[in-house]
């Protein structure tokens, strides 16, 4: 009985949920049935995954995929979506995609001579952990405070 609790509870947290990198040139990873049901997640939630976006990962527990990141560079400026599942939410889901995003983020960022977050948050509870991240910003556009600090000490040279 307690294994059968430990093992639900650890669902229950996310702990069961892998995070499968998605992209065009290795599309093994990813099969086409996680593009599927990425793409009906998010025309099924309230997000406008805009054209320029790419599905980047997903979140997948139990061969279902319960989130998905979708993202894009374009200006030096590297803007990603997530959406969750509503089952899923508040079990730290968007936490991996984040983690996933921001590092996708760092990798990417000397390849085009420094990346800066540009992202537009429309969700209050996004946007509140985002803060915690230390993103900033007023209304949807948020970047993130190391980003604004390298625009300062640029500007000041």
């Amino acid at each position: 009985m307690m294994k059968f609790l430990l093992e639900n509870w650890k669902k229950f947290l996310g702990e069961n949920i892998d995070i499968v990198y998605c992209n065009t040139e290795d599309s093994e990873d990813c099969e086409l049935e996680y593009h599927e049901q990425a793409w009906a997640l998010a025309k099924e939630s309230s997000i406008n995954i805009l054209s320029d976006k790419d599905l980047k990962a997903v979140a997948v527990m139990d061969s279902k995929v319960v989130g998905a990141v979708f993202d894009a560079i374009n200006n030096n400026k590297y803007s990603w979506d997530t959406i969750v599942h509503p089952d899923y939410q508040r079990r730290g889901v968007a936490k991996k995609l984040i983690d996933f995003a921001m590092q996708e983020k760092e990798d990417l960022s000397d390849a085009y001579g420094g990346l800066e977050y540009d992202l537009d948050v429309t969700n209050p509870h996004m946007r509140a952990y985002l803060k915690q991240l230390g993103f900033i910003g007023d209304g949807r556009s948020m970047t993130h405070i190391e980003d604004e600090e390298r625009k300062n000490e640029t500007s000041e040279n």
